[in-house]
């Protein structure tokens, strides 16, 4: 059910967000897409989000400021004196406050100016003061979201803890675990472009080259598993650096440099060329390693449904539309009769010229 028109709130940013987190594709493949409406809604500078369980901290993080500084938070700030005495016990704030939205005002301490914490960490990241709410389920803390601003930009207000506040609920909603088939798949705008050396160690990347292959290569973030860095020779990427360079020195019967690695965050194609002039016969000094992530059906189509003229409802339903649901199961998803769910499918099929669920994906698809 929507929020009420309360003052100060906008009804647009929190429908998306309410519809994102009623995909039911998993947490982390939705992640990015949630952050991003956040930060949108609330106008932050950016945010995170930390997976807790019972006793164990942290089990797994995402973040939009750079990949190497949360590598660097797990390999040698978590947990440690260095954090407790900068900011306290993360794993008892702000859960023992009993409060589900909490405002951590600008860092103005001089003292915690001079510390390791801030200087190797949130100076970087560009953190200055954050809001976080805790996500709760069944007594239990489930993960905490945290979005922030840098220095200069205006401070968080009550207006944006209320709105916080107000999708705990859904996030909790979409904290789901799912197994997905091959077919549920699909291309997604999250690609980019890595530059390695024959031994497969990476040489440039930008950073949603960074952040995208960290995804791929660490299915959780956090300080048990520890985390791969890009700073060695990686496996991976030197398996399809010997393909491609098996290729050019005329070796047949293999498959292309291509693969295709599957975690929670999603499914990651990489895949291997030569760069500089070549036939693609001809080894260069560079080659160029292309990172896609592919998500499921409806989190891919999902900009493009936002972009249709349908209402709230018939946006929801179209993209859940995408996924193989019976009518009974698209109703219990939205919380409606099956009756509803065929007068807005029909409603849908008349505005987007449209006359079954084949032709629907099939107008649905990029051009």
């Amino acid at each position: 059910m929507l929020l009420r028109s309360d003052a100060g709130i906008s009804k647009r940013p929190l429908a998306r967000i309410q519809r994102l987190c009623c995909f039911g594709v998993g947490s982390e493949m939705l992640m990015p897409d949630l952050i991003r409406d956040l930060t949108g809604a609330i106008s932050s500078s950016g945010g995170w989000f930390h997976w807790m369980a019972p006793g164990l901290g942290i089990v797994n993080s995402y973040a939009t400021f750079p990949s190497s500084l949360t590598e660097l938070y797990f390999r040698d700030f978590y947990q440690t004196r260095y954090e407790t005495e900068a900011v306290g016990d993360v794993t008892n704030w702000p859960a023992s406050s009993g409060l589900e939205a909490t405002h951590r005002k600008p860092f103005v301490d001089k003292a915690l100016l001079r510390t390791d914490y801030y200087n190797c960490l949130w100076r970087p990241a560009g953190i200055h003061e954050y809001v976080v709410a805790t996500i709760r389920d069944a007594g239990h803390e489930r993960g905490r979201i945290h979005l922030y601003r840098s220095a200069g930009k205006a401070h968080f207000e009550p207006k944006d803890l209320k709105m916080l506040q107000s999708v705990v609920g859904f996030i909790r909603h979409a904290m789901v675990r799912v197994t997905l088939d091959d077919g549920d798949y699909a291309d997604s705008e999250d690609r980019a472009l890595c530059v390695v050396d024959k031994d497969g160690k990476v040489r440039h990347a930008e950073a949603e080259a960074q952040r995208l292959l960290m995804m791929a290569l660490n299915p959780h973030w956090n300080s048990i598993s520890g985390i791969r860095g890009l700073h060695e020779p990686l496996p991976e990427i030197t398996q399809l650096c010997q393909v491609l360079i098996a290729t050019a020195n005329g070796r047949v019967g293999q498959p292309p440099p291509v693969l295709r690695l599957r975690n929670p965050w999603g499914e990651f194609v990489l895949r291997a060329y030569w760069l500089g002039p070549t036939d693609g016969m001809e080894q260069t000094r560079q080659i160029g390693i292309t990172v896609e992530r592919r998500v499921p059906r409806a989190l891919a189509l999902r900009p493009r449904v936002e972009d249709l003229p349908l209402t709230g409802r018939e946006k929801q339903l179209c993209l859940l539309l995408t996924q193989d649901r019976s009518r009974q199961e698209l109703g219990e998803a939205m919380g409606v009769s099956t009756g509803t769910v065929i007068s807005h499918q029909s409603s849908i099929y008349t505005k987007l010229g449209v006359h079954s669920r084949a032709e629907l994906l099939t107008a649905l698809a990029p051009d």
